[in-house]
């Protein structure tokens, strides 16, 4: 081989093809050797990225069994039946709250009734205008949803 610098690109037909590969693989290690550190990593992990090491599995999915899909299954199933129990039991604590409500509302306006019945029948009526307002107001918004 000459001695020759390596400034530009050497198109000489009498070198075989290993030789121009080599040359090319040792040209390439000294532009990432003069490349600052996190674009080396940049490139490697570039390499790793485009099939290099072939696609990686999930050692997880390599242990999940069908039993493993029933469980999730019945587990799913049992989740639905405590949230419906739930429900109906905040239902009946909802109605235990509106009937407390209700009946300690009579039973401190109860003395009212002896003093003024105009004033008691006008208090149940804004209570109840009130009460439509706030039902109807519950109904549409859960009708929207």
């Amino acid at each position: 081989m000459t001695d020759k610098s390596v400034e530009g690109p050497d198109i000489s037909p009498m070198k075989s093809a290993s030789e121009s590969e080599s040359q090319e693989a040792a040209e390439r290690e000294m532009s990432e050797a003069s490349l600052p550190a996190p674009q080396r990593v940049i490139e490697q992990f570039e390499q790793v990225i485009a099939g290099a090491i072939g696609p990686v599995r999930n050692p997880v999915l390599d242990k999940f069994t069908s039993d493993h899909i029933t469980d999730i299954i019945r587990n799913d199933s049992k989740n639905d039946e405590r949230d419906f129990q739930d429900s109906k039991a905040n239902r009946r604590y909802r109605l235990a709250y509106v009937l407390i409500g209700l009946i300690s509302f009579f039973v401190l306006t109860f003395p009212l009734l002896s003093i003024d019945k105009e004033l008691y029948k006008q208090v149940l009526q804004v209570l109840a205008v009130f009460a439509g307002g706030f039902g109807t107001g519950y109904g549409v918004r859960h009708w929207r949803e």
